[in-house]
């Protein structure tokens, strides 16, 4: 076993802990798990990201647990794991989006319009944002497409 690791709070498996809660260190795939855990809090009925008690069996949002509620989107407001710049996927794949469809002016030309609504309605905004930052970046400009393309 590395240096480096320590048992997860969460699942008990040894490995580098993303974060270190009041429970103990938190593994990376534990550690996502627990910002992504959504549902329906059973004290005030809001579908938000269940906090308490720690662990995957938590049936409480933060504000009914009486818990500072964290990693919230800075565009959307939702409880996520934040991808960029405080932004959940989702907000961040927009923004990406927006300034490569728009040329970094914030306005998207009409012929791109139905594409960006496509990349932004993707169920997995993670999975969209990681394989565009493999991918080489494509060439796009107001005449693309060029004149008389289908």
């Amino acid at each position: 076993m590395a240096a480096w690791s320590a048992a997860c709070a969460h699942c008990g498996g040894h490995r580098p802990p993303a974060a270190r809660w009041n429970e103990g260190p938190v593994c990376d795939p534990c550690y996502t798990a627990a910002l992504q855990h959504r549902g329906r809090c059973e004290l005030c009925g809001q579908t938000r990201r269940l906090v308490a008690p720690h662990g995957p069996h938590a049936t409480t949002c933060a504000d009914c647990a009486g818990i500072p509620a964290t990693h919230q989107c800075t565009d959307c407001g939702i409880e996520d794991k934040l991808y960029e710049r405080g932004r959940c996927g989702a907000c961040a794949l927009r923004r990406r989006t927006t300034d490569l469809l728009s040329a970094g002016t914030g306005r998207i030309p009409d012929q791109f319009s139905d594409l960006h609504a496509a990349i932004t309605s993707t169920p997995s905004p993670r999975t969209a944002l990681n394989g565009s930052a493999r991918a080489p970046a494509p060439v796009c400009s107001p005449t693309w497409p060029p004149a008389g393309s289908p």
